[in-house]
């Protein structure tokens, strides 16, 4: 399994940085497990680097922390020269070379004290150390570096570089990243975790769907069963709050009126909720592609956008008294699989949309389309619209159901297209489970495309 996919773009700008010119530092930052480490190691594989992972110490634990990893001494008594000095000797032992500095987690290193800002001033624009040296500085609080980096660390924020955000890999990534496995499955995982690496390398290839989802969030043991809390705590506060909101969310209630119903929550206090955990990429506002109708289309809608938490919170979180009394296998067969095609169908609606415009980015399509959305209506989804400039339009359609679609289905999908006032150039349909013999004969005749699952 390859553990690094999808990170050329990535490597590629560390790369360019630290061949240009004068003392360079970029802030790497992303949610907990989507890579940072793993990304920063291998781009400084092959250069003289010095590696801290920072913890919440305080300045005099940090630096004699720090120094001790180092094999340096340290004055206690003036932090600021310790560093410098420790950044120093790292140069020296490499003269010739930039020397690149990746500091994992160091927004404790912001909060703990001045010493290491103020040495990290002084190395970037001291005429002496000019161009000797690349800072990597590595955060997992999203929340924090959009929000408070600025302001903790005051002159020193004018030395960055650039910020690079790591975000979730695409279906097509996570096909390099399973090369073993097949596309149900890759589905399965993807649907459930994610495009997070260090969620997926939790994800058993040898084990059936069942026991991976037993052995990861319904056992006692579970490595994934309290995640999702923990990483919330480390963005937000005022936790019981949060938690209604996503599984009342994660229930598939995504109006803001669903939400005030639900929580009793004032809808002031619910949108500033949702601004929080939109602005960490946990729920997203959707919106219906603008047709030709307006009466039938949902309005003002929020879903939860990262995969792992919807499902903690729509299985994991309702049926906690159950799983403590080490019920997991009956929460799975009661529950879970009775309701997992449900919860997969927006999933898998996803990974269409990202083929579709793959497609017509590669050129397969009888059209390049570069306007791209959904339909949310009060009957039903349209689960992918695509427009050219022409004003063409492409539809696609994505059932998860466990049996073969039939002629049905395609009749309801042709009332939605009606209904949204939508007239397409090409249709595509994609079925988790085929397609019955009569759906066949009904889509050659009007040249629609069915694609099954296993042949994406």
């Amino acid at each position: 399994m390859n553990t690094l996919v999808g990170r050329n773009n990535e490597l590629k700008q560390l790369s360019e940085s630290y061949e240009s010119e004068g003392n360079k530092a970029i802030v790497l930052y992303g949610r907990y497990g989507i890579g940072k480490t793993t990304l920063a190691l291998e781009f400084v594989k092959n250069l003289p680097a010095v590696y801290y992972s920072a913890r919440e110490l305080s300045e005099t634990e940090q630096l004699l922390t720090f120094t001790a990893e180092e094999g340096t001494s340290c004055d206690t008594k003036d932090p600021a020269f310790s560093y410098y000095r420790c950044f120093k000797q790292a140069m020296d032992r490499n003269p010739d070379k930039k020397t690149v500095f990746v500091f994992d987690e160091f927004q404790h290193l912001m909060s703990c004290g001045e010493g290491f800002k103020n040495a990290f001033i002084t190395l970037m624009k001291e005429p002496e150390t000019e161009g000797k040296a690349m800072f990597l500085l590595l955060s997992s609080s999203v929340n924090w570096v959009e929000n408070s980096l600025v302001e903790s660390m005051g002159t020193a924020a004018r030395s960055l570089a650039g910020f690079i955000k790591l975000r979730e890999l695409s279906f097509v990534e996570l096909l390099d990243r399973f090369p073993k496995m097949n596309i149900r499955d890759i589905i399965y995982a993807e649907g459930i975790l994610g495009g997070v690496p260090g969620l997926l390398d939790y994800w058993s290839e040898k084990l059936e769907l069942k026991d991976n989802i037993i052995r990861l969030f319904l056992s006692k043991r579970g490595l994934l069963r309290g995640e999702a809390e923990r990483f919330l705590k480390t963005e937000l506060r005022e936790l019981p709050a949060y938690n209604a909101i996503l599984a009342t969310l994660a229930a598939g209630n995504w109006k803001l009126n669903d939400i005030y119903t639900r929580t009793g929550f004032s809808r002031a206090k619910i949108s500033v909720y949702l601004k929080n955990l939109i602005c960490l990429d946990i729920v997203e506002k959707v919106f219906s592609l603008e047709t030709g109708s307006h009466d039938d289309v949902k309005k003002g809608m929020y879903k939860i956008k990262d995969n792992y938490l919807c499902f903690w919170y729509r299985y994991v979180f309702p049926n906690m008294s159950l799983l403590d009394r080490g019920m997991e296998k009956e929460v799975y067969d009661n529950i879970i699989a009775y309701d997992l095609d449900d919860f997969m169908r927006d999933r898998y609606a996803n990974v269409c949309f990202e083929y579709m415009k793959l497609m017509s980015d590669l050129g397969k399509l009888g059209r390049k389309y570069e306007k791209w959305g959904r339909w949310y209506g009060k009957a039903g989804e349209i689960d992918v619209i695509g427009r050219d400039e022409e004003g063409h339009t492409i539809v696609a359609f994505c059932s998860f159901k466990s049996t073969p679609m039939n002629s049905a289905e395609l009749r309801k999908y042709r009332e939605l297209m009606r209904i949204a006032g939508i007239s397409s150039d090409e249709t595509y349909i994609f079925a988790k489970s085929g397609f019955g013999q009569d759906i066949k004969v009904a889509a050659a005749y009007d040249k629609i495309q069915l694609i099954n699952m296993d042949e994406l």
